[in-house]
């Protein structure tokens, strides 16, 4: 009996024993695996959160710095400026207000938890806030279009009543595009538990038209007259200069011309335009084709008659030129760099040893001005461009779904929407970073109010532009500039800047 009974009690426990180890090997695989996915999940918020949380931390102070720039600086406190610091106070309110919930909502997993009123007023305030950065560009884009290509026309107009309803435009605009979702054009709650702009087609349609598309043609168009302007001014410049510079006759001067191209060198040696030591003239004697003339005129029986009056009139030539030597034949010679010293028979020959510097330092301005409108225009369309595609292809795919009767949700995956969202937010960080980068009127109280040096900003800044103009060098620091500096000389030195607008392109 016993053997038989321990046979049985064997042979029962035996697959419950079974059972249990692999039902607890499954159970470990499986928190094996919900602890990698929970790590995982930890890691990734982490990550969301540093990266929102700079972006708005970038976003707001880089806008506030910008405001009291133009507070604190006496020389930005300009009637165009406004349109600047409208600009800035859409972006602050942007990181202040719109992107701290949508990182809320991302660490959530898009599931909403401030209720159906908060809903509304959030996703309102995107559409309004978001919209009236791109519109506030618009204006400034329009603004830089009449006073660099009618100046005279819209300087007179450019006052701040006429900015100030330009800027009213703007916001009534943007409360247009941002208030139908609410007055019942498909109400955001209604996507409760979470929280999204309408997403209706026709709404879409609407709201990316007014607030993208049709400012994105508008500003394309008025960047590339901005170009074409820009690119004539270059080769007028070009031409202008290199006319006063050059002579077409050999590259020989008589010494009144090396006069005017003396004067001409210190004028642009002052005002920066390209550094005299680098155009460098020689002077020699006349050239062989003139020497072989000469000679023909010794072998000819009338070329002694002409010898004898051309060197009498090189004599009162060589006596008045050699009169009138101190002012600007002078000043010639200090920006040349060198002394120069007239011939026994008073012609000179000036021959340019690096004339292609000269284009290149002439045109320096001008690439420098295209260049800015690439980075401005370029980070515009990256920054906005891909949500707005966004924003149209995923309800016009649900709109065709349903009307093919095969409704079927978009194979996108889930981290392409935020992403584009936040790229249009970064736009509001970005555009404070690339108007003080740009526009040298922002660079330096920009860099003292992000240094904490406020005190005597206005003293500073004047100091440096004395330096600046005085020595050509953009580089100069404002804590190295000296203390003291003469008021007169100052005064003599400084130049009239343009506008900030103008600096910026």
């Amino acid at each position: 009996m016993l053997p038989t009974t321990t046979s049985i009690s064997t042979s029962v426990t035996s697959p419950s024993i079974i059972t249990v180890a692999n039902k607890l090997r499954n159970d470990t695989v499986e928190n094996e695996k919900l602890l990698q996915k929970t790590s995982r999940n930890i890691a990734y918020l982490v990550i969301i959160i540093i990266i929102c949380s700079v972006l708005s931390i970038i976003t707001i102070v880089g806008n506030l710095v910008v405001i009291l720039a133009v507070c604190l600086v006496r020389k930005l406190r300009t009637a165009s400026n406004i349109l600047i610091v409208s600009l800035a106070v859409s972006d602050i309110l942007v990181g202040l207000f719109i992107m701290p919930l949508a990182m809320v909502l991302e660490i959530t997993n898009n599931k909403w938890l401030l209720g159906s009123v908060m809903c509304d007023i959030w996703t309102s305030t995107d559409v309004l806030l978001c919209t009236s950065s791109i519109l506030n560009f618009l204006v400034i884009s329009i603004d830089r279009y009449c006073i660099i290509n009618h100046p005279f026309k819209y300087a007179p107009m450019r006052k701040v009543k006429l900015l100030s309803f330009m800027i009213a435009g703007v916001w009534i605009l943007s409360a247009l595009v941002s208030l139908p979702p609410i007055l019942g054009w498909g109400r955001p709650s209604e996507n409760l538990p979470t929280c999204q702009v309408n997403n209706k087609l026709e709404y879409q349609i609407f709201a990316t038209m007014l607030s993208f598309y049709i400012p994105l043609i508008v500003v394309l168009i008025i960047y590339a007259n901005i170009y074409r302007t820009a690119q004539t001014a270059m080769d007028n410049r070009s031409s202008v200069q290199m006319s006063q510079f050059l002579t077409r006759n050999n590259s020989s001067m008589n010494v009144a011309q090396l006069n005017a191209v003396g004067s001409s060198i210190q004028h642009q040696s002052n005002g920066n335009s390209f550094p005299a030591q680098q155009s460098l003239l020689n002077v020699s004697n006349a050239n062989n084709n003139q020497n072989q003339n000469q000679n023909d005129e010794f072998s000819s029986p009338s070329g002694t008659e002409q010898r004898h009056r051309r060197q009498h009139s090189k004599k009162n030539s060589t006596k008045k030129s050699s009169g009138n030597k101190s002012p600007s034949f002078l000043s010639a010679s200090r920006c040349l760099g060198r002394r120069i010293s007239t011939p026994f028979n008073g012609r000179l020959s000036v021959f340019v040893t690096r004339r292609y510097s000269f284009f290149r330092h002439v045109h320096l301005p001008n690439q420098k001005a295209i260049r800015t409108l690439g980075v401005i225009l370029g980070t515009f369309i990256v920054c906005w461009l891909p949500f707005m595609l966004f924003a149209i292809i995923k309800p016009l795919h649900e709109y065709v779904t349903r009307l093919t009767g095969s409704p079927r949700p978009l194979n996108v995956p889930e981290w392409v929407d935020p992403v584009l969202l936040w790229f249009g937010y970064s736009s509001s960080m970005l555009n404070p970073l690339i108007y003080s980068k740009f526009n040298r009127e922002f660079r330096t109280p920009f860099r003292e109010i992000i240094y904490c040096r406020c005190r005597g900003l206005n003293d500073k800044i004047r100091r440096q532009e004395y330096l600046e103009n005085l020595y050509g060098d953009n580089h100069l620091q404002v804590s190295s500039l000296p203390i003291n500096q003469p008021q007169q000389q100052q005064g003599a030195h400084l130049r009239v800047n343009g506008s900030p607008e103008a600096a910026a392109v």
